[in-house]
This record gives structure tokens, C-alpha cells and sequence, in this order.
């Protein structure tokens, strides 16, 4: 007999057919907040710029890289990575911060804001 894992139901004012809005990510070898509010996330487009060398990035749930972890994002040289969080998006409660770990990064996240 196998349990069923409980449900967690957060409740955001943020209307499902609002569409997603880009936040740019400029070419940076630094830490950037990127958004600070709550919001629905609902995907991310990185790349690696230098195209000689990897980058790492975690997307955060938070104001610095101590914040809830989100993603993970690991790139080789000239690669880029497109994501879409379906079919809600993920909820982020503080804001998105990018920790760039290594290498060189340009990108977007895609959220939907609330109310």
C-alpha cells in the first residue's frame, strides 16, 4: 500500500490568463536582483556569452544567494538553455535573484505579476 504525498495549495492573486512578461538579464559575470515582489514564474532563457568557456547560474527565491533555491542552470561554452515552467508556473515569494556561480550569462525570466 503506497501513501499519497499531501498537497500544498498557495493561494497568489495572479489571473492565469494574464500574459508572461520578460525581465532581462544583461550580460553579467555578477549576482543581480532581478525582480523584487512576489510573482509567477513561467520560464527563463539563458546563455553563455563568451562562448570559450561554461557558466553556472541558480535562480533564487530571495535577495541574495542564500534565498530559496529554484533552479539550477548549468551551460557549456556558446550554449543556451530556453525553459517553460508548465502548466503554472512556479511561485516565488520575495523575488528573483540570479547567483551566477561561474562564466559569463545573459538571459530572461518570464513571470506573470499579481494584483
Amino acid at each position: 500500500m503506497s501513501a499519497t504525498p499531501a498537497s500544498i495549495t498557495v493561494d497568489l492573486d495572479v489571473p492565469a490568463n494574464r500574459p508572461s512578461q520578460p525581465v532581462a538579464v544583461p550580460t553579467t559575470t555578477a549576482n543581480v536582483q532581478v525582480t523584487n515582489r512576489n510573482s509567477i514564474m513561467t520560464g527563463w532563457s539563458f546563455r553563455e556569452t563568451t562562448g570559450n568557456a561554461g557558466a553556472v547560474l541558480r535562480i533564487v527565491d530571495g535577495h541574495d544567494a542564500n534565498g530559496q533555491l529554484v533552479a539550477a542552470v548549468g551551460l557549456s561554452a556558446g550554449t543556451a538553455q530556453v525553459v517553460s515552467v508548465a502548466p503554472g508556473g512556479l511561485s516565488i515569494s520575495v523575488g528573483v535573484y540570479i547567483d551566477v556561480v561561474s562564466g559569463s550569462i545573459e538571459g530572461a525570466i518570464w513571470t506573470r505579476w499579481g494584483e
